[in-house]
């Protein structure tokens, strides 16, 4: 969307919404002229007209963009949905003798001196399908023009009928047009988005249920939000100056995971493929950041990646960053690691800082063979932040002997942070801890960095080969024998229940019997016993 087209809008609205008043005063008195010579309507179909071309389709009522109160809170619509029919022409005879009876109100007189009048041109008709608070109606409706203003009238068979000003926005890169409706009698604009892939169409999803969500009292003050999320009383455009895809990510986000609107989890959908195909780059990163957010909703996730996949050559590299979390929630499909490795090259560091967490989801934590080198390059990358936002994202991994060493190799440092980091991040977390690895934590349990010495007991309770849990339990043992802190004495019972052998027993039984006064440390050494013995130590 045109966000420069959009203030413009804005712009000629106001200045509309400020000249209503006096122009009903001129049109009645115009309409009114006995002057006037009386004709039969004609229907002008004129392809130069935007308006009349482009107004057929379902339009949601969007309570994220553009509002101008006044001082009427009259409900409008949730949605209107526009189909061309010239056959609506032959509705109008009837359609001018209802409003000719209602010629005492200003409305009805114009509405019935509009239609008789020499100066009314019809440009566009057909039936109109409204959704109100859960209520549809159906409507003739005729797109006209009063002293140089589009205007939608819409009447029913009861002979109920509306009158409404029409601006519009719209967008010729794709289909995220906008449509600004205004009641007659009560100067208000509402903004209407048109739902995806319904120009000239119907049968758009249920739209969910729309609220002005703002009350009286404020809208005459007018003034601040009142922090139930209305916006500001000075009809400015929300969010203007701002990157605004965040609110409209966290409105999608909603609307989808929500349980009790089927139709708005279908229209949100709708909206976020629309988004995807839109030129404007918020609008676009709000769309990937709201898929890569609904990954575990059913819904047909195949038929997302087709609007995902593009962004992956995007030009703008955020947008190329979102889009690999995007892409992984449509799912994995064979050549996606390969994509995501060939990324790591990329020269926006956005990207390759999140090469690994992708590689990971991708694979499943699976950082072995060509992967692995892939983060071995990324752990030294010349920008400090995605090396540190890599390692990071090791996490639960397995990664081969080399990435292991490089791990090693940099918990060395001098940098209390950055070896805090390697341990708690790397080191700590390996799945396929390697010997080397697992010297290194035995090592960090003794140093008295008290963070990192249980981070490192922490670390060596899981992810140990069969080949090491004696040493490991050895470690444990040696342990257990010289601290008398009873956290610690539970983590060395805990890990000794796991790898001790029958070698362990002796020394664990004398604690049990007289090494501690805790009863319930007592309990975790008679239970590291007997877990011991039935893995078959005697």
């Amino acid at each position: 969307m045109n966000n420069r087209l959009a203030f413009a809008g804005v712009a000629s609205m106001l200045l509309i919404s400020a000249a209503l008043a006096s122009c009903e005063r001129a049109a009645k008195e115009e309409f009114q002229d006995d002057s006037l010579t009386p004709r039969s309507p004609a229907l002008f179909s004129d392809e130069r007209n935007r308006l009349a071309k482009e107004i057929p389709g379902t339009w949601i009522a969007d309570n994220r963009l553009l509002r101008i109160p006044s001082s009427g809170t009259e409900y409008l619509f949730d949605s209107l949905t526009l189909e061309r029919d010239e056959k609506a022409m032959d509705n109008l005879p009837g359609i001018i003798k209802s409003a000719s009876k209602e010629i005492e109100s200003i409305e009805g007189s114009l509405v019935s001196a509009a239609f008789q009048g020499a100066m009314l041109d019809i440009h566009q008709c057909g039936r109109a399908e409204i959704k109100s608070r859960g209520k549809k109606s159906v409507h003739d409706f005729y797109l006209i023009v009063i002293h140089g203003m589009p205007h939608l009238f819409l009447y029913d068979s009861s002979g109920g009928h509306r009158m409404l000003t029409v601006m519009s926005v719209f967008d010729p890169d794709s289909n995220y047009d906008l449509l600004f409706l205004g009641d007659w009698t009560k100067p208000r604009f509402v903004c209407f988005r048109r739902s995806l892939g319904t120009k000239g169409a119907v049968g758009a999803p249920e739209p969910g249920p729309f609220s002005w969500d703002w009350d009286e009292e404020g809208e005459e003050e007018g003034g601040e939000d009142d922090g139930r999320g209305q916006p500001p009383r000075d009809a400015e455009v929300r969010g203007a100056g701002r990157d605004y895809s965040l609110d409209y990510a966290q409105q999608w986000i909603e609307e989808i995971r929500q349980t009790g609107d089927e139709g708005k989890r279908l229209m949100a959908l709708n909206d976020i493929r629309m988004a995807l195909l839109s030129k404007d780059e918020s609008l676009q990163s709000a769309a990937l950041m709201a898929v890569a957010s609904i990954a575990d909703v059913n819904y047909d996730k195949a038929s997302m990646r087709p609007f995902v996949l593009p962004f992956i050559e995007s030009k703008n590299g955020s947008l190329r960053a979102n889009s690999m979390y995007a892409l992984l929630a449509t799912g994995v499909q064979p050549g996606d690691s390969a994509m995501f490795m060939k990324m790591s090259a990329d020269p926006d560091p956005g990207v390759r800082g999140r090469i690994t967490h992708v590689l990971h989801t991708c694979n499943k934590g699976d950082l072995m063979g060509e992967a692995s080198d892939v983060v071995l390059n990324l752990l030294d990358d010349k920008d400090s932040n995605v090396a540190r936002d890599n390692l990071h994202c090791i996490w639960g991994a397995q990664v081969s002997d080399k990435v292991q060493n490089r791990l090693i190799e940099m918990a060395a440092t001098k940098d209390r942070e950055k070896k805090h980091n390697v341990f708690y991040f790397g080191l700590s977390t390996l799945e396929n801890k390697s010997r080397p690895v697992i010297q290194a934590l035995i090592k960090e349990m003794q140093t008295g960095d008290f963070e990192l010495e249980s981070r490192s007991r922490w670390g060596l309770s899981f992810g140990i080969p069969d080949e090491h849990k004696g040493m490991v339990a050895d470690a444990f043992l040696a342990l257990l024998k010289s601290r008398s802190d009873s956290e610690i004495q539970s983590d060395c019972l805990r890990n000794l229940s796991n790898y001790g052998e029958a070698r362990h027993l002796p020394d664990i039984e004398k604690f049990a019997s007289g090494g501690t006064d805790s009863e319930s440390m007592k309990q975790e050494a008679e239970n590291a016993i007997a877990a011991i013995k039935r893995r078959g130590g005697k």
